[in-house]
């Protein structure tokens, strides 16, 4: 899930209206992956559930590093 929300509403959401195991998911913010080289980027969004405070240019990274 990408969400441009906060964290605990990302979860509630993705818990509630999605069915995200919230517990068990790795989660990554727009800030920390601003803060990571994309190498590191690629080898952690197939392991992450729920992005959160992220931003068009963020999804767009993620897309690129995924597919």
């Amino acid at each position: 899930m990408l969400n441009g929300l906060d964290i605990s509403v990302c979860l509630c959401v993705a818990a509630s209206m999605i069915g995200l195991d919230t517990i068990h998911s790795q989660v990554l913010s727009g800030d920390q992956i601003d803060s990571m080289p994309e190498h590191q980027l690629e080898r952690m969004v197939g392991s992450v559930s729920v992005f959160y405070r992220v931003t068009p240019r963020h999804k767009l990274c993620i897309v690129k590093v995924r597919f």
